[in-house]
């Protein structure tokens, strides 16, 4: 899990596990100074997602570094995402 500090709003990225026997997707929360919750985003696939680590860009979009597999898979591949300011993903590989 990973916390920053942007621009008086708190982002945090980790895992979940969305369900009983799901598999984990990556989890986003966009948090504003007071603590509320300003948006908060589950992405992932069918495999176990998870994304620990956040870096912020000057145009207010933050890149997102995690890690994928697929189902039943013993192989993890590298996941790098970007979200808007608003939490909707933009890019991905």
């Amino acid at each position: 899990m990973d916390l920053l500090f942007y621009a008086l709003l708190f982002i945090v990225v980790g895992s979940t596990v969305p369900g009983q026997g799901a598999a984990p997707d990556a989890w986003l929360l966009r948090i504003d100074g007071q603590g509320a919750l300003v948006w908060d985003r589950h992405l992932g696939g069918d495999g176990e997602d998870e994304a620990p680590a956040v870096v912020p860009m000057l145009s207010g979009a933050f890149v997102v570094a995690g890690r994928a597999r697929a189902p039943g898979g013993a192989v993890w591949n590298a996941w790098v995402f970007q979200v808007t300011a608003n939490g909707d993903l933009t890019a991905g590989r």
